[in-house]
């Protein structure tokens, strides 16, 4: 089990912003978020991103060709990662 120290967590001060940048940064899909010594919640990857999904939803559909999804994961990746 992690040790208590090690978890990557937030309070409830901090901005979604902070959020976003812990759950990428260190590739985790949850945060705990603390109130001084409690657990007031947990926030998730989805969370922060569903108010986004909408627009970035009508975007992707707009730019891919035919909407396939192949078209969407080459758009996605750097020049030398290869793939479809």
């Amino acid at each position: 089990m992690t040790p208590l120290d090690q978890i990557e967590r937030v309070s409830i001060t901090d901005s979604v912003s902070k959020c976003v940048d812990i759950l990428i940064a260190k590739n985790v899909r949850h945060l705990p978020v603390i109130d001084g010594e409690h657990l007031f919640g947990v926030v998730s990857l989805r969370d922060v991103l569903r108010p986004m999904l909408p627009d970035a939803r009508e975007s992707v559909l707009a730019g891919a060709e035919h909407g396939h999804v192949s078209a969407v994961w080459r758009k996605a990746q750097p020049a030398d990662a290869g793939g479809p």
